[in-house]
């Protein structure tokens, strides 16, 4: 009997195992998602950057010996960069086979892109030809503008997209943690109910498998409600533009950045004010170092750090940003400022609700 008992247990035990684990797999696959879909409309946002880098390169060559030119040498170095995201975003869009208006949507922008690529092509192979230099420069004039305002709205239907791919994988998780608690449930049940039966002595078991079932459900609305929070982050995520103009120490910002500084619209910091926003310590010794590190040995960075608000608050951020050089003299450092506050803060609750949640777990193993 005693051994039949510990079969039970056994089995028991292993199916809320397998019920944890699955629950673990699908949080994990949505954090895993949510992180490529940031991903996606990143790139798309740095294809701004990457068109405008080509725009003024192109413009800044008309000053300069062009064959021999640090300028040619950085804007070969964009085209790259703009030709691996465009092909990145491309290949996403055939894996994702999101709608008929994608496909229209890069097809005309894949129209914009070639040209401005041909006619790069074309001049690069004798850059100081003026008549291939000035028909380059008039293609990239003529296709920036389309080629961005087709590209916003390419980021605005991503963020449609996800907004509602996520809703599938909302109703998966609430049925998923719905399914664990009803599986808790039983299982604490058949495993413990013959025990309250046997004699006095388990009643004092009794009240502690008790308050361990409760601390479980408890965990469990902790978890189903941080994965939710978890879910809806990054599905319109808020990223301003800003570039820093070295020679004339002019500091640029976007409204979406000056709006995650809660600064007002007519602020302008200068550089070393808008290092003293990030957070004392670790995030503002961070910043310090990657933004040195750039403008001296053109090193790009990417960085997930604290800063302090106009208004006083801690947010996280994610921090992107690279340098331009002309002459081996860096001239300019632009980038992306992205608000992630809302996935890091309920990242690192849903860390400690696990560790917490599996601390109990580990704690009933005393009374099986």
């Amino acid at each position: 009997m005693m051994k039949l008992e510990k079969i039970k247990y056994s089995i028991l035990l292993f199916f809320l195992l397998m019920v944890i684990i699955t629950n673990h797999i699908i949080v994990s696959a949505s954090i895993s998602e949510q992180r490529s879909n940031g991903e996606i409309i990143n790139i798309a946002g740095k294809q701004r950057m990457y068109s405008q880098q080509i725009t003024k390169l192109a413009l800044y060559l008309s000053d300069v010996s062009r064959s021999s030119s640090r300028v040619l040498s950085n804007l070969q170095k964009g085209i790259e960069n703009f030709k691996k995201g465009y092909a990145y975003l491309k290949q996403k869009n055939i894996v994702l086979n999101n709608s008929e208006s994608f496909d229209i949507l890069f097809k005309k922008n894949t129209s914009y892109f070639n040209k401005i690529i041909t006619s790069y092509s074309e001049f690069i192979e004798n850059p100081d030809d003026e008549a291939s230099y000035t028909q380059f420069l008039e293609t990239v004039k003529n296709n920036e503008e389309p080629f961005l305002t087709t590209m916003d709205t390419i980021v605005d239907e991503y963020s449609s997209f996800f907004k509602k791919d996520n809703l599938f994988i909302e109703k998966l998780e609430y049925y998923s943690i719905m399914f664990t608690v009803i599986s808790l449930f039983f299982i604490s049940v058949f495993m413990f109910l013959p025990m309250f039966k046997k004699n006095k002595e388990l009643t004092n078991l009794n009240i502690e498998l008790y308050k361990f079932k409760k601390d479980v459900n408890i965990k469990e609305i902790d978890k189903k409600r941080l994965e939710e929070n978890l879910l809806r982050t990054n599905s319109m995520p808020r990223i301003g533009f800003w570039e820093v103009d070295l020679i004339n120490q002019q500091v640029l910002m976007s409204k979406v950045s000056k709006e995650i500084h809660q600064t007002d619209d007519d602020y302008i910091p200068s550089l070393e004010n808008a290092i003293k926003f990030y957070k004392e310590g670790y995030s503002r010794n961070t910043i310090t170092e990657v933004v040195a590190n750039a403008i001296e040995n053109n090193i790009p960075y990417d960085e997930e750090i604290q800063l302090v608000t106009a208004k006083g608050n801690d947010i996280w951020v994610r921090a992107i940003g690279q340098a331009e050089f002309i002459n081996n003299k860096c001239v300019r450092l632009y980038g992306i400022l992205q608000d992630i506050n809302t996935f890091k803060v309920a990242q690192i609750q849903l860390t400690k609700v696990n560790e917490e949640f599996n601390a109990i777990l580990d704690s009933s193993a005393i009374f099986v």
